[in-house]
């Protein structure tokens, strides 16, 4: 039933055409009866007629107004046997003597019945009347019951109609909806990795021509939609920078890159949220707000106290697609970039506090000299002696710098196989002339001999620095102890000492250059202050990690791991 109009109209023409119906044939039905009873009342009433005596002309007895009344009919005597013009009758109409009884015709005009008979009307009057009898009465339309067969049948048949297709339209709708669900519940919601898709439905299924174009439309839609996404994710996921933008009235629209690791964000439910609830932080809102209002380029430099980082912030206007302005916000981290501009200063007022001190000494030396020490040979000696002293020490800061360059660089380390503990003897040597003359013991443990895949100069350094550090910084009567064993893949080198010990703020930068945790001793102890920042480069470049633990007053220990052999 694909076109349910035309069975409803199906349906009401079969009604109309069976109500019609039996309107005509209870018409007919109805206009039979009535002639036949006309027809009997008119020879009833002839009988009587004949039998009643008049006193009066038959139009003005009052008998007649009786007989009507008794029978319902209309009589209208008529003198002679001639029928009035215009009366339809049948061969049934020549009724003959009125003996013979027959019925009379009885003639249907619309709204009435009427017959004529033939009748002999006894009167008292001197003439006798013979004539005929014209006799009428209305003719009653016939009513359909509401609970006639006709009906009953239209009933039967529009409902039959009715829960045919009820029934057919519900299995239909059964079907449609089923399918629907399945081809709703196809849809494979998108994912990170995959995007939107809707299966094809049956080529059969009723809804398929509908449903499978709209199923290819999406998912294609939805495919292109989602590697758009994708790319523009994986771009932003992988910038350096943070990325903020937000529309004109500061809803955020966009949060991503690094963001997250360099702001505080209060909620990742971001979008079209206002940027003072998702990212608390003064600068930021006031940049974004400053850059709206003058539509121009802002920046500032937010130093987070929880992280510890010093972010750089920079505003842009942005024209949304709207033509509205918003505006998009860019965060850097620059704390390397501090640290390193740091470090720089540093290095260049550490390298020329270190330069300066022995080049004062040298011009003092040298004046000392010219003023008229030449001529007394003793003093001339210790001040000569003296300048040498100072041009080593200028040399040696010299030398360190050039290796730390070399170092960075990548350049001067050549690994080889080498037996560690011989390495390290000559190292233990020089330290222990050193120790000697300050009353440091010195002592040195190896358990089992190690072969080491590395750079020997470099690891001879290594050792030499810490040993000198240790013995530096120990006082007279203490002791330093350095171990060499392999543990593991890794040799490992501890070196540690009953010295002065370092301050925990101190600990973390010693192995910057040039950082002293006691700058008034550095004259004292005749460090350069690059013997612990060449450590660190030399273990990072043969692969290894150095690190110190120490606690004022009680001493220090230094840790170096070295792989035993290099990764290819």
């Amino acid at each position: 039933m694909k076109h349910p109009a035309i069975w409803v109209v199906i349906w009401a023409a079969l009604t109309a055409v069976m109500w019609l119906g039996e309107r005509q044939l209870r018409y007919q039905a109805s206009a039979n009866e009535q002639r036949q009873t006309l027809a009997a009342e008119a020879l009833a009433i002839a009988r009587v007629v004949e039998a009643t005596p008049w006193s009066l002309p038959p139009t003005e007895d009052p008998a007649w107004r009786t007989l009507e009344r008794d029978f319902g009919v209309n009589i209208l005597p008529q003198p002679s046997v001639a029928r009035p013009d215009g009366i339809e009758t049948t061969d049934q109409e020549d009724l003959g003597d009125s003996s013979s009884r027959r019925l009379p015709a009885v003639i249907h005009r619309g709204e009435r019945l009427t017959t004529k008979i033939r009748a002999t009307i006894r009167s008292d009057s001197a003439s006798g009347f013979e004539g005929e009898l014209a006799i009428s009465r209305p003719f009653k339309q016939p009513k359909l019951s509401l609970l006639s067969s006709t009906f009953i049948a239209q009933l039967c048949i529009g409902t039959g109609i009715l829960l045919v297709g009820t029934t057919r339209y519900w299995r239909q709708l059964r079907t449609v909806m089923r399918e629907t669900e399945q081809w709703s519940t196809s849809l494979q919601p998108a994912t990170h990795q995959t995007a939107l898709s809707i299966k094809q439905l049956p080529i059969d299924s009723e809804v398929a021509p509908i449903l499978n174009p709209v199923s290819k439309e999406v998912s294609e839609n939805a495919a292109n939609l989602h590697a758009a996404n994708y790319r523009f994710g994986l771009v932003l996921d992988n910038l350096e920078d943070g990325v903020v933008a937000v529309n004109e009235q500061q809803q955020v629209l966009l949060l991503g890159g690094r963001i997250q690791q360099h702001i505080q964000v209060a909620s990742e439910n971001y979008l079209f949220r206002p940027l003072l609830e998702v990212i608390r932080v003064p600068q930021v809102t006031e940049l974004v707000a400053q850059t709206l209002a003058t539509g121009s380029k802002h920046e500032d430099v937010f130093e987070s106290a929880v992280q510890n980082q010093t972010i750089r912030l920079s505003a842009h206007p942005m024209v949304l697609s709207n033509n509205s302005v918003g505006a998009i916000l860019t965060t850097r981290d620059e704390t390397l970039l501090k640290r390193i501009e740091t470090v720089r200063r540093d290095f260049v007022a550490n390298a020329s506090h270190e330069l300066k001190t022995p080049l004062a000494a040298i011009r003092a030396y040298a004046e000392t000299l010219q003023l008229g020490a030449l001529d007394d040979r003793d003093a001339a000696e210790n001040f000569v002696s003296g300048i040498v002293s100072q041009a080593d020490r200028i040399g040696g800061l010299i030398q360190g710098m050039l290796q730390l360059s070399r170092l960075e660089s990548g350049a001067g380390l050549k690994f080889a196989p080498f037996e560690a503990s011989d390495a390290i003897q000559p190292c233990l040597a020089a330290s222990r002339a050193m120790a000697h003359s300050k009353d440091v013991h010195l002592t040195f443990a190896a358990p089992d001999p190690i072969t080491l895949h590395s750079d020997v100069s470099g690891f001879q350094t290594i050792a030499s620095n810490l040993l000198a550090n240790a013995v530096r910084y120990t006082p007279a009567g203490g002791s330093v102890h350095a171990s060499l064993e392999a543990i593991g893949e890794n040799c490992v080198l501890v070196v540690e000492d009953t010295g002065v010990g370092i301050q925990p703020d101190d600990l973390e930068r010693i192995f910057e250059r040039f950082y002293r945790a006691e700058k008034d001793r550095s004259s004292e102890t005749g460090g350069t202050g690059l013997g612990l920042s060449i450590v660190k480069h030399l273990t990072n470049g043969m692969g290894g990690s150095v690190t110190a633990r120490s606690e004022p007053g009680r001493g220090s220990r230094f840790v170096v791991c070295l792989p035993l052999k290099q990764q290819n």
